[in-house]
């Protein structure tokens, strides 16, 4: 198991990947997850945001009145999502 956690962690921490994800970022929700958040998630809930990235779907629920708290196993992708945010 750790040396899986440590392959993630590597793989998705490198400045090519905190780039590429940065970016996808900025896109927000997907079509269907909006429609889905809209439909089936609570107003003004609490969101645990579990494997957040930097922040694609954290930050809109955020914009749209969520609490969120965003957990993700790669250090960087916490960094990239507090820069984002």
């Amino acid at each position: 198991m750790k040396d899986l956690k440590k392959h993630v962690i590597d793989e998705f921490g490198t400045e090519l990947t905190q780039e590429f994800y940065s970016q996808k970022a900025k896109e927000g929700f997907w079509k269907a997850e909006d429609i889905s958040v809209r439909k089936y998630f609570k107003k003004k809930g609490s969101v645990l945001d579990i494997g957040c990235g930097t922040g694609r779907t954290t930050m809109p629920l955020f914009k749209m009145g969520y609490k969120v708290v965003g957990l993700d196993l790669t250090p960087n992708m916490i960094k990239s999502a507090k820069r984002i945010a």
